[in-house]
C-alpha cells in the first residue's frame, strides 16, 4: 500500500494503469444507424414534447430547417402528446369554455402558461391561431419528431382529466400518477395509427429527453425514463416503417457522461452537450445536401450569435460586409430559404 502512494495502480496484468492510457476509451461511443429516409431541408417538420424539443427546433430553425414546434407549447409527457395528436388529426380548435380564471389570468390545461392572459378572447384567437397553423404543418409534414420528457402525469380530480400544465393551481387539486408503459404505447399507438391513415408517409421520430426530472426524485426519474425508453421500443416494435428512435437520452448518459456538459441546474444539457446531440441527430437523420446546409450556415449562426463591444469599430463594419457576402451567397444558393432576418441584421445598424 504504502509503496504505491501517489501512483496509479497496477492492473490485473502488473501493468501500470498509465501504460494504457494512450489507448484508452474515455467515453462509450454509441452507434446510431442513419435513418432509411433521410430529412432534406425541403421538408416541412414538426416537433412536439418537452424543453430540449424546444432547444432541438431552435437548432434547426437556427440553421432554416423549416420546423413547427410546440402548438400548445412545451408538453412532457406522453398522454398529453397523444391528447394533442389527436387534436390536430381532428382539427378541433377551444373556445372561451375550455379556459379557467386563476390569479387574474384565463388559462388552458392543456396549453403552456405563455399562452396564458387577462383577456379570454384574445386568448383563445391566439391558441387557434397556433393550432391552424399545425393543422397545416402536419398535413404538409412528412416528419414528426416527438420527444417525452416524463411518464409522470397530474390529472385533475374534478374532471379526471390529464393535463399538460398545472398553471401553479395548489397540488390538492391533482392526482399525481406514474403511467406504465403499457398505457403509455397504447394511447400513442392509438394517435400514430390515426396519424398513418392519414398520411401513408408520415415518418415519426421519438427520443427521450435527456433533461433529469429530479423534483420528481432520482429513482422516481429514473423509473419515469425506463418507462418513456420501454413505450419508445414498443412503438418501433409495432410500427416498424414509420416510428424510429434517436438516442438523445443514451448520448447525454453515455458518451457525455460528465457533470460539465450539464448547465448551472445540473438538470439541463449545456449548451455544448445540445449541440453535440444536435450534430449527432444531423449525422443520422439528414441528408448530405442538407448536411452541407447546417456546415454553411453554421459561421452565419455564431456570427449573429456574437455580441461586439464597440460595434462602430472599422474592424466590426468589416465583419458585418464578410456576413453580408456570405448572406448573399446563400440566398443564391437557396433562393427558397428566408435569410432575411440575417440580411436585415448584418445590413442595418444595431
Amino acid at each position: 500500500m504504502s509503496g504505491n502512494r501517489g501512483n496509479l495502480p497496477p492492473n490485473q496484468s502488473g501493468l501500470r494503469m498509465e501504460m494504457h492510457l494512450g489507448s484508452m476509451k474515455w467515453n462509450t461511443p454509441i452507434k446510431i444507424n442513419p435513418l432509411p429516409d433521410l430529412i432534406n431541408h425541403r421538408d416541412q417538420l414538426l416537433s412536439i414534447g418537452s424543453c430540449f424539443a424546444e432547444q432541438m427546433s431552435l437548432f434547426f430553425q437556427k440553421r432554416k430547417i423549416r420546423v413547427l414546434s410546440n402548438p400548445s407549447g412545451i408538453v412532457y409527457n406522453p398522454l398529453s402528446i397523444a391528447h394533442l395528436l389527436e387534436n390536430l388529426l381532428e382539427e378541433r380548435t377551444v373556445s372561451r369554455e375550455d379556459l379557467f380564471f386563476r390569479d387574474g389570468l384565463y388559462h388552458h390545461y392543456q396549453f403552456h402558461g405563455s399562452y396564458s392572459g387577462t383577456d379570454a378572447d384574445t386568448i383563445v384567437k391566439k391558441m387557434n391561431t397556433s393550432l391552424e397553423s399545425a393543422f397545416t404543418q402536419l398535413r404538409s409534414s412528412r416528419f414528426l419528431i416527438l420527444t417525452l420528457g416524463t411518464s409522470w402525469v397530474y390529472r385533475e380530480k374534478k374532471k379526471e382529466e390529464v393535463v399538460a400544465n398545472c398553471h401553479k393551481v395548489p397540488n390538492k387539486q391533482f392526482d399525481k400518477e406514474w403511467v406504465s408503459p403499457a398505457v403509455l404505447y397504447k394511447s400513442l399507438l392509438k394517435a400514430f395509427k390515426a396519424l398513418q391513415q392519414l398520411k401513408p408517409d408520415i415518418k415519426i421520430i421519438i427520443t427521450v429527453s435527456p433533461v433529469r426530472h429530479l423534483r420528481d426524485g432520482a429513482v422516481e426519474n429514473s423509473r419515469s425514463k425506463a418507462a418513456l425508453l420501454l413505450t419508445a421500443a414498443y412503438l418501433q416494435d409495432s410500427l416498424p416503417d414509420i416510428v424510429f428512435y434517436f438516442p438523445s437520452y443514451e448520448l447525454m448518459m453515455d458518451e457525455l457522461r460528465d457533470y460539465r456538459f450539464y448547465g448551472q441546474d445540473l438538470v439541463h444539457p449545456s449548451v455544448v452537450a445540445t449541440d453535440y446531440i444536435m450534430r449527432r441527430f444531423a449525422e443520422a437523420a439528414f441528408d448530405s445536401e442538407t448536411r452541407n446546409l447546417l456546415n454553411r450556415t453554421e459561421d452565419l449562426v455564431r456570427a449573429v450569435e456574437h455580441r461586439p463591444f464597440n460595434p462602430d469599430t472599422e474592424e466590426h463594419q468589416r465583419f458585418r460586409k464578410k456576413q453580408l457576402v456570405l448572406v448573399e451567397e446563400l440566398m443564391r444558393e437557396y433562393p427558397a430559404l428566408d435569410f432575411g432576418e440575417e440580411l436585415e441584421y448584418f445590413g442595418g445598424k444595431y
